[in-house]
């Protein structure tokens, strides 16, 4: 009786109107605040270089803004990390996502502050793959290098899928 009193009410939805993205995938960038000076293109890179220095670190924190299973299908998360050192910061906003035998998808805000100069670049890099070229080409890196490592939250760091788009500073 329930079921039928529910196909009653919702007999005249016929069509999806705005789909739900079930990944929760996005492209999200930062927010400016409304009088700041807006980003412009560069192809001025983070300086790395500078981040591989022995500085101490004054602060860090990782804070997870969410993660989901995918109903056992995969993993999707999107985490964001600080790291302050006494001349310079660096910000990392990482969404990350795995559908089990389809796809692995990564995207990358970074903001890299200098303190003395007072500027201020950001860099935003997707990368994605197919499931199965992501897993050939971990078979081809070391036979001890195995898909469990493509099942583990802790798997992007460090590997490249592909180049990275241009730098951002702002003036």
């Amino acid at each position: 009786m329930l079921s039928k009193s529910r196909e009653k009410k919702h007999g005249g939805i016929t069509e999806v109107v705005k789909p739900f993205d079930w990944s929760y995938s996005t492209d999200y960038k930062g927010t400016l605040r409304p009088r700041s000076p807006g980003f412009e293109p560069s192809t001025k890179p983070i300086p790395v270089e500078l981040l591989k220095r022995p500085d101490p670190i004054l602060f860090f924190d990782e804070v997870m803004l969410y993660e989901d299973e995918m109903a056992d299908n995969g993993i999707t998360m999107l985490s964001c990390k600080t790291r302050v050192m006494p001349q310079r910061m660096l910000l990392l906003c990482r969404f990350f996502m795995r559908l089990d035998n389809v796809l692995v998808r990564i995207r990358d805000t970074r903001v890299y502050v200098d303190f003395e100069g007072g500027e201020v670049i950001r860099e935003y890099t997707a990368k994605e793959e197919k499931y199965e070229d992501v897993r050939q080409v971990s078979d081809c890196m070391c036979s001890c290098f195995q898909i469990s490592l493509i099942m583990d939250r802790n798997w992007p760091r460090g590997v490249k899928m592909c180049r990275p788009s241009s730098a951002i500073p702002t003036t």
